[in-house]
């Protein structure tokens, strides 16, 4: 319905700010619904859903939209259609949730020292050094849009860095359950460990990128990094708080890597504009590994 961009902005503020009311809720219904030696193999299937929805989704709104258009260009009728035609998996995802989905509620004596209401950062230092570690990664993980700007430094064209994208997806769900099942038994602090060490190096990797065709291996192994953590991530944080304090739990977490997100990418293109596009990555990569470092000498108990 909206006709100027700035209702496209407040529209996208709400969508936003609907994003952070349901996310934290939603991990925790998760963590608690799954027993503790299975929680990461469950994110890991979790992940994988969404990002299949998410590349289904955008690829069929991209065919709805470009078909109603004029050839190649996105008319706003066709970008009016395709948001439509969204409306019917997003009804049909509440009406799941709302009629079929239960939520479970732990024994109140899982944690006896456990206070509802009494932040876990108060209560669980190993919980504050996850959060610093996570703080430390996220400023320097810029957003993905550096990705396709590094493509186009290297000439890569633009149907063929969305192919690398879409590459980097194909990887992150087919690894997400079984790199999760294997947190369930190495342990998460190794996994996540993995995963930032991979991450360093694929930034350092495009960093020191001449040849547009190295992008693709690149970049599928970043969808490595990605099955290594995001879900992993999610299952840590059930693994050291409490029950009771998981959904606060949750919400510091993903706001801290949210309020961490902007600093990230605006150094990044500071450092893009200074000293050319290597540098933004060699910073990503320095800090995933003062991350690495923090979340090392976590304490173990």
């Amino acid at each position: 319905m909206a006709t100027t961009w700035p209702r496209v902005l407040f529209v996208r503020f709400l969508e936003r700010s609907g994003k952070g009311i349901r996310t934290a809720p939603r991990d925790a219904l998760l963590a608690d619904s799954i027993a503790a030696d299975q929680r990461g193999f469950a994110f890991g299937v979790h992940r994988a859903g969404d990002t299949t929805g998410a590349v289904l989704g955008l690829s069929i709104g991209l065919v709805i939209a470009m078909s109603l258009g004029e050839g190649t260009s996105l008319t706003q009728g066709g970008f009016r259609s395709a948001v439509v035609v969204s409306l019917i998996p997003a009804t049909l995802a509440v009406i799941v949730l709302a009629v079929f989905a239960r939520e479970i509620r732990p024994a109140a004596h899982v944690h006896p020292g456990a206070k509802a209401g009494v932040h876990p950062a108060k209560e669980v230092p190993r919980f504050r050094w996850f959060l610093a570690a996570v703080v430390v990664f996220s400023l320097g993980n810029s957003s993905d849009a550096f990705l396709l700007l590094r493509a186009q430094s290297l000439g890569l064209s633009i149907p063929a860095a969305i192919g690398t994208l879409i590459a980097l997806n194909l990887v992150y769900v087919a690894l997400s359950p079984p790199v999760g099942a294997l947190s369930d038994r190495l342990g998460r602090r190794k996994v996540l460990l993995t995963g930032w060490f991979i991450y360093a190096a694929v930034y350092l990797a495009l960093a020191a990128a001449d040849e547009s065709w190295q992008l693709w291996p690149i970049v599928a192994s970043y969808g490595v990094y990605y099955a290594a953590t995001e879900g992993v991530g999610k299952a840590f944080v059930a693994d050291l708080v409490p029950s009771p304090q998981r959904g606060t739990a949750y919400g510091t977490y993903h706001a801290a890597i949210g309020l961490a997100a902007l600093p990230a990418s605006v150094a990044a293109g500071i450092a893009w504009e200074a000293f050319g596009p290597p540098a933004a990555f060699v910073l990503g990569a320095i800090l995933a590994g003062a991350a690495g470092i923090i979340l090392w000498r976590m304490p173990r108990s």
